[in-house]
């Protein structure tokens, strides 16, 4: 009976020892391995970066080892921030973030007015990008289209309102721009289909203008043009006219 107890007792002793060991195992984990694994203790405080120029903040949280992505541009009607500073971030300031983070900021573009700066010479894709981060718009009821050997077909030759202009923050900005050097002649595009308005626009792209319009009431026919003279792709002066039969749809 002794030495059967004496077994026991000394397998009793190495369950409590693996015992032992697996709870210190457990603790060396939870203070060293896991803090290690999630960067626990890495964190930084967010700097508070509200009010400050776009580059100032970037700046600012670049030197805490913060990324930056500017998730928006909007007005601020109040006028308590001024173009381009900063007025709202994620995660917001005093909170601990791991290093590396990307921040998010809304940055003003413009309280109760905007200087329209000038835009000329600018391609038309960034004159649109000027004017949205700016929190203007195109006004696409007001584009014409001019021939000008001096500047590439697609600069904008001038907008309405003119550079230095204040405008309130939506407000829509049209322009003119440049269909190239003056071609010895132009293709008549095709305008079946397409809405009074819309077939205008094209044709003034190319260069040529809306002649006579001839207009019908007719639910029964799809609205549009349904008619053209001359015909797509005949060749015609830069300046010329084109001729519109188009359906109304059903008399209002």
């Amino acid at each position: 009976m002794t030495a059967w107890l004496m077994r026991i007792l000394r397998l009793a002793g190495l369950a409590g020892s693996a015992l032992v060991a697996g709870l210190l195992l457990l603790l060396l984990l939870d203070a060293v391995v896991f803090p290690l694994y999630t960067r626990q203790g890495r964190e930084t405080r967010m700097p508070d970066v509200i009010g400050l120029d776009l580059e100032g903040a970037r700046r600012a949280l670049k030197g805490q080892g913060f990324a930056t992505h500017v998730e928006r541009r909007k007005s601020d009607p109040t006028g308590i921030y001024g173009t381009g500073q900063v007025m709202e971030q994620f995660p917001q300031a005093g909170r601990l973030s791991k290093s590396g983070r990307r921040v998010y900021l809304t940055v003003c573009s413009g309280g109760h007015h905007v200087v329209l700066p000038d835009l000329r010479g600018l391609t038309f894709r960034k004159f649109r990008v000027g004017l949205a981060d700016r929190g203007l718009a195109v006004d696409s009821t007001c584009l014409d289209y001019a021939f000008d050997s001096g500047q590439g077909r697609g600069t904008v030759l001038a907008h309405f309102p003119a550079a230095g202009c204040s405008l309130s923050p939506g407000s829509a900005v049209g322009a003119r721009i440049s269909l190239g050097p003056v071609p010895e002649a132009v293709q008549v595009p095709s305008l079946l289909g397409l809405s009074e308005a819309g077939a205008g626009w094209v044709l003034r792209a190319t260069g040529l203008e809306v002649g006579r319009r001839h207009v019908q009431l007719d639910a029964a026919l799809d609205p549009g043009v349904r008619l053209q003279d001359p015909d797509p792709g005949t060749s015609l002066a830069p300046g010329d006219s084109v001729d519109l039969w188009i359906n109304m749809g059903a008399e209002q």
